[in-house]
C-alpha cells in the first residue's frame, strides 16, 4: 500500500444522523451527507431504532459504521442487541443490577455458586417437573399447605414430635408393619359404629 492510499484510508469524516429505518442489521440514516446506508459497529451494544440520534463514521471509501446511540426517540425503551456467545466477566469487585422488574426468558437456565441467598416478599412458582439433589434440608415455616393428587414417601428413618393435636381424616387408613407396632398414651379410645374385630394367635387385654 503506498503512502497516498494510506492517507486516503485515514480519512475518516464524524456526522450525526437520525435513524429512518433499522432492518437486517442494515440501518438507513438521514445525516448532512445525504441517505446512508449504515452498518452497526460492534461497539455500539444499543440497538438502534426510528428517529434516534446517532453517530456516524464514514471513510474515504464510502464504508459507514454507526458508532453510537447519543439520544433515544424512546427512551423508556431500549434494546441491548449483541451477537453470538457473549460472556460479562468482572475480575475485582461486585455486579448489582437494580431495576423495578426483571425477566429472564431462556431455553436453557443455568445458575452455579458457591454460597446463594435469595430473599422474597412473595414468590409464585409454576413448572412441570421438579427434581432436587440435597445432602441436608432445613425449614422453618409458620403455615404449611398443600394440596397433592398423589404423595409417596419413602423414609430410612422417621421421627415426627408433635407438641398439641395431629389430626388425620381419610377415607380408608391401612398400616403395614413388619415387625411390631407400639402405641401408648395415658388415655386411649378406640371406638367402631359397626363392627371391631381382632384377629391373633394370642390376645392379652390387661
Amino acid at each position: 500500500m503506498d503512502l497516498a492510499h494510506k492517507l486516503l484510508s485515514n480519512e475518516i469524516i464524524l456526522t450525526y444522523g437520525r435513524v429512518l429505518t433499522s432492518k437486517n442489521n442494515e440501518l438507513i440514516i438521514e445525516s448532512d451527507l445525504g441517505i446512508l446506508k449504515t452498518k452497526k459497529a460492534a461497539s455500539c451494544l444499543i440497538e438502534p431504532q426510528k428517529g434516534d440520534l446517532v453517530l456516524i463514521s464514514r471513510d474515504a471509501f464510502g464504508c459507514n459504521y454507526l458508532l453510537y446511540v447519543l439520544e433515544k426517540e424512546n427512551s423508556s425503551h431500549t434494546v441491548i442487541s449483541l451477537e453470538g456467545k457473549c460472556k460479562i466477566n468482572i475480575k475485582k469487585g461486585d455486579l448489582d443490577i437494580s431495576s423495578e422488574k426483571i425477566s429472564l426468558n431462556s431455553i436453557f437456565f443455568d445458575l452455579k455458586t458457591m454460597i446463594g441467598k435469595i430473599t422474597f416478599g412473595n414468590i409464585s412458582c409454576i413448572g412441570q417437573n421438579f427434581e432436587g439433589y440435597f445432602k441436608k434440608v432445613k425449614t422453618i415455616i409458620s403455615t404449611f399447605d398443600s394440596i397433592i393428587g398423589r404423595f409417596i414417601q419413602k423414609v430410612k428413618t422417621c421421627y415426627r414430635f408433635v407438641e398439641k393435636l395431629e389430626q388425620l381424616k381419610a377415607g380408608r387408613l391401612r398400616y403395614l408393619v413388619q415387625n411390631s407396632i407400639l402405641m401408648k398414651g395415658e388415655k386411649s379410645v378406640l371406638k367402631a359404629e359397626k363392627k371391631l374385630k381382632i384377629d391373633a394367635k394370642k390376645i392379652h387385654l390387661g
